[in-house]
């Protein structure tokens, strides 16, 4: 936590400001007093402009000083507008300290949900028979229902080399199906494929191909490249599986995506 200025410190900074606008005063005071002397004695050659610009400039410092201004029949109190006008600036300062802090706790909140998301595909991603690991599936679609992924994480997620990161992307399109989201969940297939080689890990590749069929039970309007890529890439998919016989033993991921081939 910030720590706050005491009371001693807040007078002493007053006055070094209170002292700082007396030494400009005084220079604009003499300064001033030079041009008049100049202007209605020795040199004529001063023209009045600058005499008026020079009074505008030092106008600012002058104002704090004055108690009040009064012409045309109109009296301004200038240490009231100056208080008025202090504390304006105060409050817009202490609105902007609130709306940053309001942000930050926002970000920390956001990240917190994140994580959580993150630590459940890792429990989904255990080396434990699914029964009992599903729970972590069923821990993020509660967290998504009520905190959606905002569209910029879902790119990055699909996007990631991390399959915890992909997960609960997949999750949050099944939750909330976006058929315009079809051609890179084809194209997340290729990082599966390199997942299962790698690691022998068909899980993510599992909710990716559901992912897919929740997005064409929901969409029937399937463009027809949408289409035509996802048979060339589904058929690769399913060609890499019948392939590699230590992969999906089962047979679980095979069948789901031959239904999903029908489908298109």
């Amino acid at each position: 936590m910030e720590e706050q200025p005491s009371a001693s410190t807040k007078d002493e900074l007053a006055g070094k400001q209170e002292t700082k606008h007396l030494w400009l005063l005084l220079f604009y005071g003499v300064v001033l007093l030079a041009i008049l002397l100049s202007h209605f004695g020795l040199m004529r050659d001063v023209e009045g402009s600058t005499v008026a610009l020079l009074l505008i400039l030092a106008l600012p410092f002058l104002l704090p000083y004055l108690k009040s201004i009064e012409a045309f029949g109109v009296k301004v109190d200038l240490r009231d507008e100056v208080r008025e006008l202090r504390n304006e600036v105060r409050d817009t300062k202490n609105e902007v300290r609130d709306t940053k802090e309001s942000l930050r706790e926002e970000v920390r909140a956001i990240n917190q949900r994140f994580e959580q998301l993150v630590r459940s595909s890792q429990g989904f991603l255990e080396p434990a028979p699914l029964p009992e690991v599903w729970k972590y599936i069923n821990e993020m679609k509660e967290t998504l229902r009520a905190n959606p992924l905002s569209s910029d994480q879902v790119d990055k997620c699909l996007a990631s080399l991390d399959p915890n990161l992909r997960i609960p992307a997949y999750i949050e399109l099944q939750t909330r199906p976006q058929i315009s989201r079809f051609e890179e969940l084809l194209d997340c297939l290729y990082l599966e494929q390199f997942l299962a080689r790698k690691k022998g890990e068909t899980r993510p590749m599992w909710q990716l191909i559901e992912t897919m069929h929740c997005l064409l039970g929901t969409f029937s309007d399937l463009a027809s490249d949408p289409r035509g890529y996802g048979r060339f890439v589904l058929s690769q998919g399913l060609d890499f599986l019948t392939n590699n016989k230590s992969l999906d033993p089962g047979g679980e991921c095979k069948n789901h995506l031959r239904t999903l081939l029908n489908r298109l």
